[in-house]
Order: structure tokens, then sequence, then C-alpha cells
């Protein structure tokens, strides 16, 4: 562990930090809540990317829409959960819906290969769809077993724009017996805007309504400043870009504190997205940023694999 997370340990005046086997973290959530967790070790974070599947970094490989409408009707597209961790309380504070696509020819598939097939044939509602089914599931079993996790959907603005995502949120959330505050709806920067008078009269509506609203991939774009000001949210998600290789850059360091400071007075939670190292870990902690996900902690998992080691 870096000299300056452990430091940050010492000084919460906890009692002391958490062994180094990252498989026990899980174990730590149930049974000492109010424990440190620790970042997984290098040799383990490296063994889980290893072991992944998932192909990632390939171009859209213009998969059909005949193709990707099967997928859809055999149940190949699937939801993985990535644990979002509160290091404040020591627990698991909720988890990310990523969709996989289960290929029978090439097996587990991230989205960076498909999801700009899914919207060029004009999927993307069926996928949401899809998603917003099985994460109520999960959430279904995950209360019945006695634990209260929020599952965060992404989204995009034109669904929320001609108000069907508000519609289709309070259907299948009454179909599964389900409240409101078990999911997030989470809006992506990169997801254009076409009329923002009707998009932000929709979120008051969705956060009336009982679901959480994040901004996701905050510091992607230009408009980031001037959308935290007009949207009333309640997570602001810093984008990988904001947090690679902060320990390396003082200015850069500077400034996600300030943006740490600024969401928190506008009464909103910041989560970093992408934490990979423990210096990166050090760097948010000393910023005020207390809720991460990313490799260092955990990929995303499925239903069951979640289970076992969180649940």
């Amino acid at each position: 562990m870096s000299n300056r997370v452990a430091a940050h340990y010492a000084g919460a005046g906890h009692a002391g930090i958490v062994g180094n086997n990252a498989a026990d973290l899980g174990g730590l959530c149930r049974r000492k809540p109010k424990s440190r967790l620790c970042p997984f070790e290098r040799v383990c974070n490296d063994r889980w990317k290893r072991s992944s599947t998932v192909v990632v970094d390939r171009p859209d490989e213009g998969f059909g829409r005949d193709e990707l409408v099967t997928a859809l009707e055999r149940g190949e597209l699937v939801a993985h959960f990535q644990p979002k961790l509160d290091l404040r309380e020591a627990s698991l504070s909720g988890v990310e819906a990523l969709v996989r696509w289960q290929h029978p020819r090439l097996g587990l598939v991230g989205p960076d290969r498909f999801i700009d097939a899914i919207k060029r044939h004009g999927l993307l509602p069926q996928l949401t769809s899809t998603v917003l089914a099985q994460s109520c599931t999960q959430v279904l079993a995950w209360r019945r077993a006695g634990r209260n996790l929020q599952v965060a959907i992404n989204v995009e603005w034109p669904s929320v724009e001609d108000g069907s995502l508000l519609s289709e949120l309070n259907q299948t959330v009454a179909a599964f017996g389900l409240v409101p505050e078990c999911l997030q709806v989470e809006l992506s920067e990169q997801s254009p805007i076409r009329d923002k008078a009707a998009a932000l009269m929709q979120i008051q509506a969705i956060r009336k309504a009982g679901y959480s609203v994040a901004i996701d991939d905050f510091g992607m774009e230009n408009a980031s400043l001037q959308l935290l000001r007009e949207l009333e949210c309640d997570v602001v998600k810093l984008d990988r870009s904001l947090v690679r290789g902060i320990d390396r850059h003082p200015r850069a360091a500077m400034m996600l504190a300030g943006l740490v400071r600024l969401a928190t007075s506008l009464g909103a939670e910041i989560v970093a997205e992408g934490v990979e190292t423990e210096d990166e870990l050090g760097c948010l902690l000393e910023s005020g940023c207390h809720q991460m996900q990313g490799f260092l902690f955990s990929p995303a998992l499925s239903g069951a694999e979640l289970n076992r080691r969180y649940c």
C-alpha cells in the first residue's frame, strides 16, 4: 500500500489497515461495516484483468441488425455490475449496471464492440429495457436476501426528453414490486441534449418520483460546468480522464479538489470512476472524494459473482 494511502487511513483514527487479500473485501463489508477498506493488491488486480474474458478496446465490428435483435431475444446481452465503494464507511454503496454480450462465437464481449451498432440500428431503447429488467431482477434478489443496493443504469438524453424513460421506470419498478429509490439514472455528457428545457423538466420529474440522478463522465466535455449549473442531480461521477495520473500532476489534483468542493456545495455526492492505482486512490482521498469504482477494487461482475464476493 502506498505511503499516501496508509497515512490517510492512519490519520483517520481507525484501528488499522485491513489485510492485503482483496478477496476479503466482501467479507469485510459484511463482518466489519465500520472498518476501513484497503485497495486490492496489484497482483490480485492484474490477475482479475488477465482472467477477464471481456474483449475491450476494439472498434465497432459492424454487427448487423438481425444479429443484434436475435441477441436481445435470446438474452445474450446481459447486465454485469461494477461495485461502487464508500471508503468512509468501508461499505458497498451501490453498483453500476454495465452491459456485456455473451456471444456464441466470440465469448463475453464488451460494449465497445457493439454499442455503436446498437445505436445505429435504433435498438438502444430495447437494450435499455433489457438492462433495466435484469437490474430490477437482481435488486429484488438482493432485497429478499436482506441487502439493499442501488443500481445505476446508463440512459441517453432522448429517452429523458420525450418522457418515455420515466414512464418505463415507473412501470418496471411497479412490476417488480420495488421502490424508485433502488435505481439511479446515469446521464452521460457524451449523449447530446436536443431539447434542454424538456430534459431539465423531465429530470425534475424523475427525481421527484424518487429516482436518483447522476451526471456520468463529468469533465469529458466542455459543457460540464454548464450542465452542473443547470441540472439538479444527486451524484456527479468524475470521468476517468480527470483521475488518470492525478498523482503526477499537482494542478490536476488541485482542480479535482475544487470540483469536489463545488459538487458538495451543490448537494451532490462525488464518485470517481476508473480508479486503477493506489496513488490515484490516495490523491482522491486527499481531495475529499471517498466514493469510487474501478479496476483497483473490482471489474464489473455477473450478479452471481458479485453475490459471492460481496453479499
